[in-house]
């Protein structure tokens, strides 16, 4: 009697975690076709065609701030959101800074930096400020959108 009602027990299991499995089943080829298109989409958003970043030179059409370039200035100049603190302003300050940056094909701007010298508050100011810019008319090459590295003198003066 015992033997019998240990094979009915081990039965019951097996049966069990048939039922179970099957239940699974489709939930995995839902997740299988998920992840498909998943892998499709990063195939797809993977890189751009191009990443090359062409200095202004080389490009056919430069890149062009809504406005021109007074507007690039004037958005420069008074950076909504930014404050410029610990300016040394006395006469001896460096007061102009090299803003470096790369207009994206989409006309955003990335990798923002400064070069030479500068008065570390106008370069913090200038950074904030560069930050804030709108999007550019991207430069082109060959009639497409390119990457391209810009360089900015900016002059600020003491009021």
């Amino acid at each position: 009697m015992l033997l019998r009602t240990v094979g009915i027990g081990v039965c019951f299991l097996l049966l069990g975690s048939v039922s179970a499995q099957s239940e699974v089943a489709p939930l995995r080829s839902s997740s299988d076709a998920g992840q498909r298109v998943f892998d499709q989409r990063i195939k797809r958003t993977a890189a751009p065609a191009d990443t090359t970043v062409y200095d202004i030179a080389a490009v056919d059409v430069a890149p062009a701030y809504p406005g021109g370039n007074a507007a690039l200035l004037s958005q420069l100049a008074k950076a909504p959101g930014c404050v410029l603190q610990d300016w040394n302003a006395d006469g001896q300050a460096r007061t102009k800074v090299m803003l470096r940056f790369v207009v994206e094909a989409n006309g955003m701007v990335s990798q923002l930096g400064t070069e030479g010298e500068a008065d570390e508050a106008l370069r913090r100011y200038a950074l904030c400020a560069a930050g804030t810019l709108k999007p550019f008319t991207p430069g082109t090459k060959g009639g497409k959108p390119v990457r391209t590295f810009l360089r900015v003198p900016v002059q600020y003066e003491p009021r």
